[in-house]
């Protein structure tokens, strides 16, 4: 069994010796190369079938001394943030991961959690605001997704004493005061000031809230990011720079599409805790890998998607073993339709398809009928492109653009479809500029219904669109006291 194990991996080398070494040397015996010269070609033709190996291995090597060399840059911008607190709170290595945003929430090292939750929570607005470091396409994804779930919890309305020292510390890195700083404020008169207003609540906080009520529930989180696509889709976002959005995203799904391993995770999302799915992120992107997510519907039903885009070649199983069964197993819930392994090979098509899965035929039918695991473009940009417009669109400009239907999440989808499409004619005719217009409009709840019956929804009743309008109204108006 050894020999033919041995056989099997060297059999190149072998054939290499017994038939060419003898053929050159046959060659020199008959003057016809010189000594010299067979001494280089018997080193060549060993060297050879490692070609490739030693060409990977110089690009590793290479690799990794850039990602070294970036490290000790973006190591620089940390101790600058550290000093402006005069504190020791870092703990620095040599060489970070390909994602440093994973590197960065790494090595702030703390006693008390919540400290380290604030201070990365600072050290996210740093990076966005005052780094002069040039982080890569997907790295200021992660950038943005890790700041707004870094402050998700923060309360404007009942701050607790940790909310308020996260304020304090974003006042001062945000409105100009002098260094040193700190995260223990003398009172909460800061909060009050027209810059925190500006810098931190408008530019931070509101549009999170505005997604947040928006979005209460899963599925409508899927309608809101679905309705920021149609938008774009459209033309309606043009004239907020998101032209330059899809010049980013087109990069970051360059570096989503490389020569990586794929792990295509699909859950039932009527099922599922939602935990899971969180979980699983938390445990992928802690490897310093990347994690993109989704939902759409599949079979007449709500499926979470989730793409983890790693540079380890883990089988499935031991994919699964690393990130999926604790989370699944903790939460004991019923739901993870299928896992598929995959690689892209440059491209954006997928060379392996459902390696070592068994999904059921109607689920796997639905797959191919979406073409999935064919164009990896549909997975990895189920909430980029969503994600790269929101970064784009300041909290205003976000008002501005989304239509009511957000406000109507039970509506039938051709309908919501009829709103985005004529949102914009909608607004002039009753003079509405931003989302939150909606909650003191000039007109009455009867004359908007009626107007949206008569123009766009002959079928339905007149009443119905009343009471829709009466419900837009009512909606709006916790949206716009939320912001003040």
């Amino acid at each position: 069994m050894g020999l033919v194990t041995f056989l099997k991996h060297n059999y190149v080398y072998l054939i290499l010796d017994i038939v060419l070494v003898p053929i050159l040397a046959s060659l020199t015996y008959l003057s016809i190369l010189s000594p010299a010269l067979l001494a280089v070609l018997v080193v060549l033709v060993n060297i050879l079938p490692k070609y490739r190996d030693l060409i990977d291995r110089w690009q590793s090597a290479k690799n990794r001394d850039q990602l070294r060399e970036r490290t000790k840059e973006f190591n620089q911008s940390l101790r600058s943030f550290e000093a402006k607190f005069e504190q020791d709170f870092l703990e620095l290595e040599e060489l970070g991961s390909e994602n440093l945003i994973n590197y960065a929430e790494s090595v702030i090292q703390l006693e008390e959690e919540t400290e380290e939750d604030i201070y990365l929570a600072l050290l996210y607005i740093y990076l966005e605001e005052e780094s002069d470091f040039s982080l890569e396409n997907h790295e200021r994804t992660s950038l943005t997704q890790k700041l707004q779930s870094s402050l998700q919890r923060f309360s404007l309305v009942r701050p607790t004493e940790d909310d308020v020292r996260l304020a304090w510390g974003a006042y001062q890195l945000l409105c100009g005061e002098p260094e040193p700083y700190d995260i223990e404020p003398h009172n909460e008169e800061f909060m009050d000031t027209t810059c925190f207003e500006t810098r931190f609540i408008h530019e931070y906080l509101h549009k999170e809230q505005i997604i947040s009520l928006l979005t209460s529930e899963r599925k409508e989180e899927a309608e809101y990011r679905n309705t920021l696509a149609q938008l774009y889709d459209a033309g309606k976002l043009s004239q907020f720079g998101i032209q330059q959005a899809l010049i980013e995203l087109e990069e970051e799904l360059n570096y989503v599409l490389t020569d990586k391993t794929h792990y295509f995770i699909l859950i039932n999302e009527i099922q599922n805790d939602t935990e899971i799915i969180d979980d699983i992120k938390q445990a992928v992107l802690a490897e310093g890998e990347s994690v993109y997510t989704g939902s759409m519907m599949l079979n007449a039903g709500m499926t979470s998607l989730t793409l983890c885009v790693c540079d380890e070649n883990w089988e499935t199983e031991e994919f699964y073993d690393n990130f999926v069964k604790e989370p699944f197993e903790k939460h004991q819930a019923d739901g993870v339709l299928s896992i598929h392994r995959a690689k892209f090979e440059g491209g954006s098509i997928f060379k392996q398809r459902y390696e070592k899965s068994e999904p059921s035929g109607n689920i796997l039918r639905g797959i191919e009928s979406r073409g999935l695991l064919t164009t990896g473009e549909v997975a990895a940009t189920l909430n980029l492109r969503e994600k790269l417009i929101e970064s784009h669109l300041s909290t205003d400009e976000l008002l501005s653009v989304l239509p009511l239907n957000l406000f109507l999440p039970n509506l039938p989808s051709d309908q919501k479809e009829v709103l985005i499409e004529n949102n914009e004619g909608i607004k002039t005719v009753f003079e509405i500029d931003r989302l939150t217009d909606w909650a003191n409009p000039n007109y009455t709840a009867e004359e908007i219904g009626r107007h949206l019956h008569r123009e766009y929804f002959p079928d339905d009743s007149e009443q119905e669109w009343i009471e829709n309008t009466e419900k837009i109204i009512k909606e709006a108006k916790k949206v716009e006291a939320a912001l003040r």
